[in-house]
């Protein structure tokens, strides 16, 4: 009895979700065209970044600043925070924040305005170097 019941029901929730699907199948509008301009950009890492975009994602760990694939940029400090912890928030150009990814054995000596390296680490790590050299890992949370 319980089985005969089940079919139907099954077999009604299976058009449905096929039919919910195919409305979504449908391209957006523009879609192709912006996927046919990123198609036509010959530097592969600004075609990616292109792509990218187009998808929704984010295009890096630089977003909106410097050169796609870049494994560096120097940033401006905006603001900084110290945490109860003692571990340093950065807030960077363009409207970035990072944070000190363990507690610093060693103060940066920073103050906003000061221009700091971020670094691409080993691991998918970040580094942040200071102008004196020192160095902290990061990473970002904005």
């Amino acid at each position: 009895m319980i089985r005969t019941t089940l079919r139907p029901m099954t077999l009604a929730f299976m058009i449905a979700a096929s039919a919910a699907g195919m409305s979504r199948a449908a391209p957006e509008s523009g879609l192709v065209d912006r996927l046919a301009a990123c198609r036509m950009i010959a530097v592969d890492a600004h075609r990616l970044a292109c792509y990218d975009e187009v998808a929704g994602r984010s295009t890096g760990w630089l977003a909106g600043v410097g050169e796609p694939g870049a494994s560096s940029a120097t940033l401006r400090v905006t603001a900084l925070t110290t945490l109860a912890d003692g571990r340093l928030v950065f807030e960077l150009e363009p409207a970035q924040q990072w944070v000190e990814s363990e507690v610093p054995r060693q103060k940066l000596l920073l103050r906003v305005g000061d221009e700091v390296e971020l670094r691409r680490g080993a691991l998918g790590a970040f580094l942040l170097v200071t102008e004196s050299g020192r160095s902290t890992r990061v990473r970002r949370l904005r």
